[in-house]
């Protein structure tokens, strides 16, 4: 079966509602606000706890970002009230954010979240806009634990190009440059060369604005 994952960057993302370990959930409770929904394989499993336990240690960096965190196995609500009851236990963290049940495989399956060689779902991340857009995809394989500050850089870099129409450098972080939108048509164009003597121009396809009057490259 082929994969059309990477077909639903900049699509709605699809509705569900579920069971979870905090009640009966809707994607459109979130209607306006940001939100990174990631899958994983299963409850009780190593990589996931610690997964669960770094997501908690920075939940209010997402609620800082009006972002909500939604984490979604196939897993029932009895068996994810039993692991997060066995993590606080175990390590003093109360996880904050709900872990959906997807039993039936539906949300799994219209995210395309499971491999076709596999009856589980690997590491996906979805970054879901407050118009409830899919925005970035992440995928890893169920062996690589996720690092939540590049998803948080991520966020960032989204939220930055959503909100000022910019696009971001490699390797940005918050408070660096960004640049301005490429150049799509000659008259544009013919306009960014005109801005040549500008000194945040390198190029007259690459302008980039310096937020705190030191260009930094990357």
């Amino acid at each position: 079966m082929e994969n059309y994952s990477n077909k639903m960057i900049h699509t709605k993302a699809p509705r569900f509602t579920c069971d979870s370990s905090i009640g009966p959930i809707k994607l459109t409770d979130y209607n306006g606000k940001w939100v990174v929904m990631f899958s994983y394989n299963s409850n009780f499993t190593p990589v996931s706890t610690t997964e669960i336990v770094s997501f908690s240690k920075y939940s209010g960096e997402f609620s800082n970002r009006n972002c909500q965190l939604l984490g979604v196995s196939l897993d029932n609500v009895p068996s994810h009230i039993a692991w997060l009851k066995d993590i606080e236990n175990s390590t003093g963290i109360e996880v904050s954010f709900p872990l959906l049940s997807d039993s039936d495989k539906s949300i799994c399956t219209a995210y395309n979240m499971i491999p076709d060689n596999c009856s589980e779902p690997c590491r996906n991340v979805f970054f879901i806009s407050p118009k409830q857009e899919i925005c970035c995809i992440l995928t890893y394989p169920n062996e690589v634990g996720r690092n939540i500050s590049e998803i948080l850089r991520i966020l960032d870099a989204l939220q930055m190009s959503s909100d000022n129409q910019v696009e971001t450098p490699a390797n940005w972080m918050p408070n660096l440059s960004t640049i301005e939108k490429c150049s799509r048509g000659y008259v544009d164009l013919m306009d960014n060369i005109r801005k040549n003597n500008s000194r945040n121009n390198i190029d007259m396809y690459l302008n980039l604005e310096d937020r705190e009057n030191n260009l930094r490259r990357w």
